[in-house]
């Protein structure tokens, strides 16, 4: 008899493998050898005794996924994750960032996705999910798995991660990690091609992580291992809204603040550049996400916010911007000294601005020697001096390392005064990458 229809039928004793690729020969359900009592541990003596699944069940059901996981499934060394609709119906790829999420739907112009606010975020959004909201109804069933097998395309297939959702929850959910206001969103910039406000992808996340970069070099197997796992750890974020885990948003902090650490061999000054932006967004988006309750963050610039780590983040992108505008006026192509010291200054950020201060006195009279640059000093000064007077005297002495805060203030102050004062640093950088 077979276990799944109950109905009498010819046996299969032995599976199809080829599931996660033509070269795989793991398989879901173990083959019987002639070793008896080792094979099945002393629990059975033959494989009815366990399980008995037909020729034709375990045929369909093999070709199924295999179809599937070569659809839509995403794959990575030995790990395989899929999610599909039981009646076959499209649904939202579960591992996608913002952009991609939209661009997999037709109806819907990505051109121009980095031009959208946040509040033209969440309406699209809302858009979106009420088109797969008609497909799909509130009952439809929605399946993720994922797959991995200890070996190499060899042994045994493990089914690691498993959920059956209704379609409104895997809907809602869906939305709740892309939503603009509460979701794991923040301003991305991937490259010059890919800017964008989203969330970002479990594998984007994995690989800001642990500097992962497939761009600048080849990765080793230990790395593909540590990256899939990572995946699979994030997506119960996603299907069932859990919080992430907090030594992942610490790796990302560390990542972000080792400016000069985002460095892979002989990788182009373009790569490196645009590895560090896109591992600074993604730990702006982990962080305010994972303080959503107690905090709201904004993306745009918080002037009333008086938090300490807040502050300090504004004050060093005030001092990169001043730095960088006297370089930019004197022909300068260079790293600044915020740049450079972005790791001290995240652990000892009172002791390191006295000394980036100081640095600055130069830039300063650099850029009030020249007329058209004289009004760039004065506003960095009084920006500057803003910020100081925000400070409570104790907070402003305080030498205690810097939360992930101070990238967001870092992030927004930048992007405030970039606008305000005609420095484009992205047009910058793309002419270091020139040279």
């Amino acid at each position: 008899m077979c276990y799944i229809t109950g109905e009498n039928d010819i046996i299969s004793n032995n599976h199809p493998k080829i599931i996660r690729h033509r070269a795989d020969q793991a398989k879901l359900i173990s083959v019987p050898t002639d070793q008896g009592f080792i094979t099945y541990q002393g629990r059975f003596i033959k494989p009815e005794q366990a399980c008995e699944v037909s020729y034709e069940v375990s045929q369909k059901a093999h070709s199924a996924l295999r179809w599937l996981i070569n659809r839509q499934g995403y794959h990575d060394n030995t790990r395989a994750i899929v999610a599909w609709a039981t009646s076959g119906k499209s649904i939202p790829k579960i591992i996608s960032n913002t952009l991609s999420l939209f661009r997999d739907v037709d109806e819907f112009d990505v051109k121009t996705i980095h031009d959208y606010t946040a509040q033209e975020l969440g309406i699209r959004l809302s858009k979106l999910i009420a088109v797969y909201t008609v497909k799909l109804g509130n009952t439809e069933e929605i399946v993720v798995i994922g797959l991995n097998s200890s070996q190499d395309n060899k042994g045994r297939i493990a089914i690691t991660f498993y959920r059956e959702l209704s379609g409104s929850d895997f809907l809602n959910n869906i939305k709740s990690w892309h939503d603009p206001e509460t979701g794991c969103t923040w301003w991305q910039n991937y490259n010059s091609n890919q800017q964008f406000f989203g969330a970002p992808s479990p594998k984007d996340i994995a690989e800001a992580a642990f500097n992962i970069e497939i761009s600048g070099r080849e990765i080793s197997e230990s790395e593909k291992k540590l990256r899939g796992s990572t995946i699979e750890r994030l997506l119960p974020c996603i299907t069932d809204g859990t919080n992430i885990p907090r030594d992942l948003i610490e790796a990302c902090i560390r990542q972000a603040s080792h400016r000069l650490g985002n460095r892979y061999g002989n990788t182009e000054a373009k790569t490196q550049y645009w590895n560090w932006e896109k591992t600074l967004g993604i730990a702006c988006a982990l962080y305010r996400y994972y303080y959503k309750n107690e905090r709201r963050y904004s993306v745009t610039l918080e002037r009333d916010r008086k938090n300490r780590d807040y502050l300090y983040g504004r004050l060093l992108a005030v001092a990169e911007g001043l730095e960088r505008a006297a370089l930019k006026a004197a022909g300068e192509q260079r790293e600044t000294n915020a740049g450079r010291l972005m790791q001290r200054f995240a652990d000892r950020p009172y002791s390191t601005w006295l000394v980036i201060e100081k640095q600055l006195s130069p830039y300063i009279q650099r850029l009030q020697a020249k007329e058209k640059t004289i009004g760039l000093a004065v506003f960095f000064k009084k920006e500057m001096d803003n910020i100081h007077t925000s400070f409570e005297h104790d907070d402003y002495c305080s030498d205690k390392p810097l939360s992930g805060e101070f990238l967001l203030g870092f992030h927004c102050q930048r992007a405030n005064w970039r606008g305000n004062t005609d420095i484009d640093e992205n047009e910058e950088n793309k002419n270091t990458e020139e040279e």
